[in-house]
Formats: structure tokens, C-alpha cells, sequence
């Protein structure tokens, strides 16, 4: 289990990325497995919790993916999963870069 943090920071995934390390050694950036999780459960997060749950949120799950560019050519690149946690929706394509800004959280190991 894990214990989800109640502040969340937005921005690009470099920024949100620095602000997790700024917790200290035990928190870190949610995988796309554990926001998974969190968006199964949110109904009860929200129960007991007077915060909100920001809908795109980046993890630390990271993946390749090819696209093609504007001259139709065939691309590779990588990124970060990212959760939608109003929908469960967890999308990666080339608009999820690194320069894209989206919420983060902190979790920490119990």
C-alpha cells in the first residue's frame, strides 16, 4: 500500500518531477499502475478528503511510442504516461512531451 498526498503542484513533467524529490527520500512520483488505482478508488478518496483530484496527472511510468511527422515520416519517441482521473483514461502520444504541464502528486510506501 501506499499513502497518496493531499497537495498537488502543476506543471511540466521535469517541474513536477523536482517538486516530488522535494518531499525527501520517501515520496515519489505515482506509477501509471497506482493512479490506476487511485481513479478506481477515488469515490472514497473524495469521501473522506475535502480536496479535489486534479483530472491529468503525470506518473513516472515511462514508454516509446512512434508517430509519423509532418512530412508523413515515421518517428520513435518516449514520454511519461499520464492518468486522467475524472475519466481513467491513461494516454501516451506525442502530445504527452515533456513540455506539456499536468498535475502531480506524491506518494510514499507505508
Amino acid at each position: 500500500g501506499y499513502i497518496l498526498s493531499l497537495t498537488e503542484t502543476y506543471g511540466t513533467y521535469s517541474e513536477c518531477s523536482s517538486w516530488c524529490s522535494s518531499y525527501g527520500s520517501s515520496w515519489r512520483m505515482p506509477t501509471i499502475d497506482e493512479l490506476k488505482e487511485i481513479y478506481n478508488v477515488k469515490s472514497l478518496i473524495l469521501a473522506y478528503s475535502e480536496h479535489t483530484l486534479s483530472s491529468e496527472c503525470w506518473s513516472s511510468t515511462t514508454a516509446t511510442f512512434t508517430y509519423r511527422d509532418l512530412d508523413n515520416k515515421e518517428r520513435t519517441g518516449s514520454g511519461h504516461y499520464t492518468c486522467n482521473l475524472s475519466t481513467g483514461s491513461t494516454p501516451l502520444d506525442k502530445s504527452r512531451s515533456s513540455y506539456t504541464k499536468f498535475y502531480a502528486r506524491v506518494v510514499r510506501a507505508l
